[in-house]
């Protein structure tokens, strides 16, 4: 008997809390001694079971009615939120404040506040009882050439489909977007973040692009236009990518769908991004009700290539929990090229699709990050063209650009396009769909970490039906901090049991029972057996019972 695993951790309704200002580097007046760091909580106040129950049913009586779709098409269970979702305690935040440290930014779905403090602060924070753990926020710098790859314009291509594609025709053909486009399909009803360095939404691509929302988080307002022209140089790309519209120009794939376009990364003499602002972007859209975040930004020289694990960085942990709410994040492999391990942060990702870069000829593009990650699973997920990709041009005009930053937003658009053919399908069959019709070339062995699964194929994937399962797991939170519960769909009656281990096959916890079904709740501390702490890291639970068996990974990620 086959049984589903959905791993969710159902996610915040409101618009991420902000008890500060977001402090620019390169200009914040703050004092050299002090820098950013991220204090985890221990908890969210010392709350009831009733008290819980009440506030997370506030949270879905209050939600909007995008947010709740989403969630409700990921989710089988009535209650779409869980103690994820909750506000931090404020008094914690109010005691960090009487402190004299600034918070920046606060994230629900990890319990965590980013803040700016000395070392002397930082070094007295463990005091507090609240505080569970303290970590840097991190910081990543790289040229801006590295954005700016033009190429030469190729041919006016005869076309025979209904829309008048320009140049943007190779692009959209390999991935097979255009059959989809006359079928009807546009992304009509699919609201999409994209997360870049600003964007310039008067360019004649965007004229009929419906822009549901703006959020600058540099700057803390709702201006992604602003600043200096090269601050929206990068960004006005990609939008033009995934969803521009200019007939004999361009054309994006998901040309009709609604946009939410947030602005997190700093560009001065070098690209600055930290991953706090992109947390908050991830909450933000969650919260508005995106279905998908498509992103070109992408992290490594503060991590390891071990660190790319799925587990370790924020972001990518951020990122996955997205997932399970119900939204497909979306983002480039990377530039990196050939080596073991060279993808980057969030691509590593259990639930991220990580899309690596082709040539229009579907030969590998040179600088495409490869996997495996760090823990041997195969990465990228799926390719799209990356290599002299029709682009406008913030300046004006259009041209061509490379760099996986392109193949992120063509698979994103397409990925539009299969949730426009169905809306029913969760983030978990969007992951599923596009990587089993990927299409496949150069008679090698599929899947590998060159290619992951393929090219998009979009025209396969529309009527992509998921298989059908009779049993279901769901584990929740996913990664947690102190406790997941893990919901078991039985048939009949019998023992039920679970256990977890170790990667290395050590039990370290597990309970047995008598149960009559279909549903049996069980829950973890991330204890073991004598009630003490483990570490964090991956760990194994064994589910067996009446009409399933299976394992489900769990990660647990207090930081220390």
């Amino acid at each position: 008997m086959k049984s589903r695993i959905i791993i969710s951790t159902l996610s915040l309704v409101l618009l991420f809390s902000l008890t500060g200002t977001l402090l620019i580097a390169q200009d914040s007046g703050q004092s050299r001694n002090h820098q950013k760091y991220w204090v985890f909580f221990s908890d969210k106040g010392e709350l009831s079971e009733q008290e819980i129950d009440a506030r997370l049913d506030a949270l879905q009586r209050d939600a909007t009615v995008p947010n709740l779709q989403k969630r409700a098409v990921v989710q089988s269970r009535q209650r779409l939120f869980d103690y994820t979702d909750l506000n931090i305690h404020k008094p914690y935040l109010d005691s960090l404040e009487s402190l004299n440290i600034e918070i920046h930014r606060t994230t629900k779905w990890l319990n965590a506040a980013s803040v700016s403090a000395d070392q002397a602060q930082i070094d007295d924070l463990p005091s507090l009882d609240f505080v569970d753990s303290i970590r840097p926020v991190r910081t990543y710098s790289r040229d801006i050439s590295e954005y700016q790859s033009p190429g030469e314009a190729l041919p006016k291509i005869e076309q025979t489909y209904d829309l008048d594609y320009g140049q943007s025709f190779e692009q959209l053909q390999q991935i097979g977007v255009p059959a989809v486009h006359n079928l009807g399909f546009s992304g009509e009803g699919v609201l999409i973040g994209v997360f870049d360095t600003g964007f310039d939404p008067s360019h004649p691509a965007f004229l009929g692009m419906d822009i549901e929302a703006t959020y600058d988080f540099i700057n803390d307002d709702t201006d992604v236009r602003d600043e200096f022209d090269l601050q929206r140089s990068h960004g006005t790309s990609v939008l033009s990518v995934i969803g521009g519209y200019a007939p004999g120009e361009i054309i994006g794939p998901a040309y009709n769908a609604t946009y939410c376009l947030a602005k997190t990364e700093i560009v001065t003499d070098e690209i600055q991004v930290e991953e706090d602002n992109f947390i908050a972007a991830l909450e933000w859209a969650d919260s508005i009700g995106c279905r998908i975040v498509s992103s070109s930004l992408g992290y490594i020289l503060w991590y390891t290539p071990e660190d790319m694990d799925g587990n370790t960085a924020l972001i990518t942990i951020a990122s996955d929990l997205a997932v399970t709410k119900g939204m497909n994040v979306i983002v480039s492999a990377g530039n990196e090229g050939p080596g073991e391990t060279s993808i980057i942060a969030p691509a590593d990702g259990d639930y991220v699709l990580a899309i690596g870069g082709v040539l229009i000829n579907d030969e590998i593009w040179y600088a495409s990050s490869r996997g495996p990650t760090a823990d041997g699973r195969i990465k990228p997920d799926v390719c799209a063209n990356s290599s002299n990709v029709y682009v406008a041009s913030y300046v004006g005009g259009y041209k061509r650009s490379s760099g996986t930053s392109y193949a992120a937003p063509l698979a994103a658009g397409a990925a539009a396009l299969l949730i426009e053919s169905d809306p029913t399908l969760t983030s978990f069959d969007i992951i599923e769909g596009m990587r089993s019709s990927a299409r496949q070339v150069g008679g090698i062995s599929y899947p590998n970490n060159a290619y992951g699964y393929g090219i998009v194929d979009i025209q396969t994937a529309i009527g992509f039906e998921p298989p059908e399962f009779e049993t279901a797991i769901l584990a929740f939170p996913n990664p947690f901090q102190n406790n997941i519960q893990v919901n078991v769909k039985i048939e009949g009656a019998g023992r039920t049991r679970i256990s977890i281990h170790t990667l290395d096959g050590i039990q370290v916890w597990n309970e047995e029972r008598d149960v009559s079904g279909p549903d049996v709740v069980f829950s973890w501390d991330g204890r073991n057996v004598r009630g003490e702490e483990l570490a964090n890291g991956v760990y194994l639970m064994f589910v067996e019972g009446p009409g399933v068996e299976d394992v489900v990974k769990l990660v647990k990620i207090n930081p220390e």
